[in-house]
């Protein structure tokens, strides 16, 4: 009763809410039924009528009232796409949650190589994960209610309070000591429906684990400080890991993916919410970065290294912008996306054709939406730009007057021209019509490139045919992956993997 009533005296003090919204297209119906929400979830009273809530709710019951007319099962992706893109959700989204939602199934499924054959794509979940991603994006948090706009989340719940507590007391804890252990359960390698419960320790930032507290005891009295980086249980520097909170199925919560460098993923399962917080706020610490220089009570995103850190992805970010002022492909101004495998720049036209072909061709991300690593970030620059891939390389041999122009040419001619320069590769130099001969001129080009840490140099080598996983005889049958790797040479290691070159797994 008492909720009632607050609607409607906050409904008498703001009366114009109603016909502001509807100014703004959405139908009154909706309107009344997100009120009715927002003044159960919120104190009216005190904040009053958010507009970017109110409107916020509207689209979650607009979602949700599509998806009740919308068949749950999709046994084609092109009719899933077609009927996310009808509730208007943003196709970087879409695209994101289906490759999360396979990624998932992927887990679930005992083969790890693809969705299992005659599976479907389930539209409620996936909605869901767009939902979760577009909340992220938009700095809403994904909450069990509706989410607050930016000046509501200012007052938080008390739950969100004692979970900042608990994330704060174990950062301000790994990073006046550098270490925190406990129990896990770990997805085995081998039988990916198996979990296994070990003890993992973090220490200076390295993540190890033992089979338990005991074999950990016994193994620190051995060695003392020493880490052993060549046994299999140790996962690695946590500072060049990702890791994320995985949504997966119902009998498996509290989930994170730990991904290392070389592309190895470890699925770890906390056994409560407060340990799952507690874990994912210690391994996301970046105390390697800080170890040396760390004193009690000083805060970590506050030192002088990640101040560098920080001001040197920025002045990546602007050396992208500013070497590219237009669209690698069609001159079209201020392009906004980027090629991570090429290297290239791209407007948002020219960006969904490269989608089309495949991410064996070109990986796309966006240099406004994503947050890309720094190494990526290094590698595009080390490339050299729009102007070097097409005069050097990928448009060398193009006749001038064939070149697209985003004023004139018709999706078609665009369509065509992306398809010939980089699927077919039509205009790119050739110096040799022995293929023989090219392969082994391309492959000692690559190792050298490698080696001068040229990222270009190994994307021409590509370009022109050669195996990126060719094994070098004169050099124990190493692969350019691995020497990158034995020298360190971190860009190179980036570029290398951003080109699908096969990742050493630990056995």
């Amino acid at each position: 009763m008492s909720r009632e009533c607050s609607y409607r005296d906050s409904e008498r003090q703001d009366g114009d809410v109603v016909d502001r919204l509807q100014r703004m297209g959405f139908d009154k119906h909706r309107i009344n039924r997100s009120l009715k929400l927002y003044a159960r979830h919120y104190n009216v009273d005190k904040i009053g009528w958010d507009i970017d809530t109110v409107t916020e709710i509207i689209f979650r019951l607009k979602i949700k009232d599509q998806l009740k007319k919308t068949q749950r099962k999709f046994s084609s992706k092109v009719s899933l796409i077609r009927a996310l893109e009808a509730m208007e959700f943003r196709t970087s989204f879409i695209n994101i949650a289906i490759e999360k939602y396979e990624f998932l199934m992927r887990f679930k499924s005992t083969s790890a190589a693809s969705i299992p054959s005659g599976a479907s794509y389930d539209i409620q979940r996936i909605a869901t994960l767009i939902m979760q991603i577009r909340a992220r994006q938009n700095n809403r948090k994904p909450l069990q209610r509706f989410s607050c706009s930016s000046d509501l989340s200012s007052t938080p719940r008390p739950r969100d309070v004692e979970e900042r507590k608990q994330s704060r007391s174990v950062g301000d804890r790994i990073q006046m000591t550098g270490y925190y252990a406990g129990t896990l359960y770990k997805q085995s390698s081998r039988n990916r429906r198996k979990w296994q419960k070990r003890y993992f320790i973090v220490d200076n930032g390295e993540l190890q684990y033992f089979k338990d507290a005991e074999k950990a005891r016994c193994y620190f009295e051995r060695n003392g400080k020493n880490v052993n980086r060549d046994r299999k249980e140790y996962i690695g520097d946590m500072a060049v890991c990702k890791v994320t909170k995985l949504c997966t199925c119902e009998d498996r919560p509290f989930v994170l993916s730990v991904t290392t460098p070389l592309r190895r993923t470890y699925l770890l399962q906390a056994n409560n919410q407060v340990e799952y917080e507690k874990w994912f706020a210690c391994l996301c610490v970046d105390i390697v970065k800080t170890r040396n220089s760390v004193d009690v009570g000083v805060n970590v995103t506050s030192t002088a290294a990640d101040m560098n850190h920080m001001d040197e992805r920025q002045s990546l970010y602007a050396t992208i912008l500013q070497h590219n002022p237009i669209c690698a492909d069609c001159s079209c101004p201020c392009p906004e996306w980027v090629s991570i495998n090429i290297g290239v720049v791209l407007c948002l036209q020219c960006c969904g054709i490269h989608r089309e072909l495949g991410c064996n061709v070109s990986k796309i991300r966006s240099l406004t939406l994503d947050n890309l690593d720094i190494d990526v970030l290094r590698c595009i620059v080390n490339i050299g730009g729009n102007q070097r891939l097409n005069e050097g390389l990928l448009e060398y041999s193009l006749n001038k007057s064939h070149k697209i122009h985003y004023k004139t040419c018709s999706i078609k001619e665009r369509t065509d021209f992306i398809y010939d320069k980089y699927a077919r590769k039509s205009y790119i130099y050739q110096k040799f019509d022995n293929t023989t001969q090219l392969m082994q001129l391309m492959h000692q080009h690559m190792y050298d490139s490698v080696m001068k840490n040229d990222c270009f140099g190994v994307v021409l080598a590509l370009f022109n045919g050669a195996d990126i996983d060719h094994k070098f005889k004169q050099c124990n049958d190493v692969t350019v992956l691995q020497t990158a790797i034995l020298l360190n040479k971190k860009v190179m290691v980036q570029c290398l993997i951003n080109n699908n070159a096969t990742p050493i797994l630990q056995i």
